[in-house]
């Protein structure tokens, strides 16, 4: 993991504000939820919660800063070994979720949400 990922993480967890470079972490406070919002280039990658609920996205952009500030994310709060990866110009997503017997891929829309529980479950 880099630096500037191994800051944005603590940040999240924090649930405190960072700005480095081309990376942001925004706290968002509302009176039913508050969430880290991470944006890559000013564009929204993932909105983590306290509840524990973890969102991803690609942004449209699958290149591998995205994926690798994705899979920071993933790793920290999903699963140790998830996985945005790219083979052949698709992108695709790997991981041994908590709750699963074996490993989980699948193919990834670069331009959609995901979301899991605080459980590690993928919530359609």
């Amino acid at each position: 993991m880099r630096k500037i990922e191994r800051q944005m993480v603590a940040a999240i967890k924090a649930m405190k504000n960072f700005h480095s470079g081309n990376t942001a972490v925004v706290i968002e406070t509302t009176q039913h939820e508050k969430r880290a919002l991470v944006a890559l280039h000013g564009n929204r990658i993932a909105e983590v919660y306290v509840d524990g609920t973890v969102k991803v996205t690609l942004a449209g952009w699958p290149t591998a800063t995205t994926r690798s500030r994705v899979n920071a994310i993933l790793r920290e709060f999903v699963a140790e070994g998830a996985n945005v990866f790219q083979a052949k110009g698709n992108q695709f997503i790997f991981a041994h979720f908590r709750h699963a017997p074996t490993p989980d891929v699948g193919y990834l829309d670069a331009a959609a949400w995901l979301t899991f529980d605080a459980d590690g479950y993928r919530v359609a």
